[in-house]
């Protein structure tokens, strides 16, 4: 059973989390802010053992030794698997954290809410189909229409969301699945946060590339193991900018147990568990210190990624680069970032790609036909 809301959690429950990751542990602290009286025993995770915010943390086995039918919420992109093997162990009965749940943990529920309702999606019924047959693939307009229906099902004990992951398959590299990687020697990093992801694109370009990373959190990192290696690095240089559609002063509010999922205070002003960055236009900043042609532009920055190309323009424009973009922080980049990259761009084809369990790492991707040979896009 998909869990919409708290209150669908008895009277002084006993639970476990499955999952002691960001996810897990923003669900303890709301549980505890929210609900006083449900007892938390601790969280269950198939890798890690140890502690999390005081509570223990057990592996499966150890778990299964202890278990007396407490209430078990899933708390964690791999749901799917994690069911599986609950069933396995003759456990039945549990909790998933339904998407629109997932979401009001987050902090992008200041964009807004998680569903479209059948009035909007009606209004801008000619968006997303222009945006459809934007895909020559047509399992990717079968991916591309079936996001919508993640964010139009309401009634989380239904089909939708267990239909739509077990019919659409969950590639594994994010990011590398459609990119033409021979042909980048120049990348844009931004959302660079503890470093994996990008730690992993340096990997694959290699020393005689150059990858330039944006990272407004840079300073809140220089301890995190990931980041140091990544920095390690000569041919990776992170800057503490956020990529924005000019030079400004941004705000960004952000969850004390959950930095990547930090999102620019739009009010501009200074409120509780937020701080000020410098945000820079693209364009004007590869001007000023990098004046070499980019071949890759890969935005993840929590929906600031419409103005971060806005700022990239006359680079998109000059370079052509291949460009891998987050559309899940806000519903309309579903369709207003295909839309916009669209508009100033010829000759490229589009992917589609869809990289968790959860409404969470959808990609963009818009690849100059020169790059690659056009055939490879309808395999």
């Amino acid at each position: 059973m998909f869990l919409n809301s708290i209150d669908q959690i008895e009277q002084c429950s006993q639970i476990y989390i499955y999952g002691s990751g960001e996810t897990g542990t923003s669900l303890l602290k709301y549980i505890i802010n929210k609900r006083k009286d449900i007892i938390i025993k601790g969280f269950v995770d198939s890798f890690n053992s140890g502690t999390n915010e005081g509570k223990i943390i057990l592996k499966i086995d150890d778990f299964l030794l202890l278990y007396k039918r407490e209430t078990i919420i899933i708390a964690s992109c791999y749901w799917p698997e994690i069911s599986n093997s609950l069933n396995s162990y003759g456990i039945k009965e549990y909790f998933i954290l339904s998407n629109n749940f997932l979401y009001d943990l987050s902090l992008l529920n200041v964009y807004g809410a998680f569903y479209f309702s059948q009035k909007e999606i009606s209004k801008k019924i000619k968006e997303i189909l222009s945006v459809t047959n934007l895909f020559l693939n047509p399992n990717d307009r079968l991916l591309y229409l079936a996001l919508y229906g993640l964010r139009l099902n309401k009634s989380y004990d239904n089909e939708i969301s267990l239909n739509f992951f077990k019919n659409f398959k969950i590639e594994a590299l994010k990011d590398f699945t459609y990119l033409h990687l021979p042909s980048i020697k120049n990348a844009v990093d931004a959302g660079v946060y503890n470093g994996n992801e990008t730690l992993n694109l340096a990997n694959k370009l290699g020393v005689d590339s150059n990858i330039l990373g944006f990272e407004p959190f840079k300073e809140f990192l220089k301890d995190n193991a990931a980041f140091i290696n990544l920095l390690k690095r000569e041919y990776v240089h992170v800057y503490p900018y956020a990529l924005w559609n000019k030079e400004d002063n941004l705000y960004f509010s952000y969850s004390s147990n959950n930095q990547s999922g930090s999102t620019v205070n739009r009010k501009k002003k200074q409120l509780k568990n937020s701080f000020s960055c410098k945000a820079v236009c693209l364009d004007s900043f590869l001007k000023e210190n990098f004046p070499h042609k980019i071949d890759l532009i890969r935005l993840d920055i929590e929906g600031s990624e419409l103005e971060a190309l806005y700022g990239a323009e006359c680079t998109i424009k000059k370079d052509r680069p291949q460009i891998a973009v987050s559309i899940y922080h806000k519903k309309n980049h579903l369709y207003e970032i295909p839309l916009y990259l669209n508009s100033i761009l010829d000759d490229y084809h589009y992917r589609i790609g869809h990289f968790t369990s959860t409404f969470i790492d959808t990609v963009f991707y818009a690849i100059p036909n020169e790059s690659v040979h056009i055939k490879k896009i309808i395999k």
